[in-house]
């Protein structure tokens, strides 16, 4: 009877990771660091960027119904009210391994090393959270043609 118990037990736990397998897998990464052109007499007090994370199914299903939240830790801060607000990403349908990049505005207090959690949930499979570790490089000079 314990042989049994066991060989069914066995198959069980085979047919479990089997569907785990099968469910949406919800990453974020970084795409881009992207700043924002300025006029020369804005008052903005910091510099404005836009960063832009790319959302993964790497699930071999469809996830339904994704939402996903961003902290963003470090040098960077909400962006000045002007540029905009900030909304959670939220998709109807994402397809297995597709990407589908998501935009946070931000200020830029200071250059470094900037972390961003994420948690993002669908209908199909619970809370997937992780963390996303970037640099905040200085922005490039910009050149401008006189004519």
């Amino acid at each position: 009877f314990a042989y049994l118990a066991w060989r069914v037990s066995k198959r069980e736990s085979g047919l479990a990771a089997e569907q785990a397998e099968l469910r949406p897998h919800l990453v974020a990464s970084l795409n881009t660091v992207a700043f924002h052109d300025l006029p020369p007499d804005t008052l903005v007090p910091h510099e404005q960027a836009a960063v832009v994370f790319d959302i993964t199914n790497n699930g071999r299903t469809a996830a339904h119904g994704v939402r996903c939240e961003f902290r963003l830790e470090g040098p960077l801060g909400a962006p000045d009210p002007s540029m905009g607000e900030n909304l959670d990403f939220e998709a109807s349908y994402i397809g297995p391994k597709q990407t589908i990049p998501h935009t946070v505005r931000v200020s830029v207090y200071s250059y470094g090393s900037a972390t961003a959690r994420y948690s993002c949930i669908c209908d199909e499979v619970g809370e997937s959270e992780g963390v996303v570790e970037f640099e905040v490089r200085h922005r490039p000079p910009i050149i401008r043609k006189r004519f």
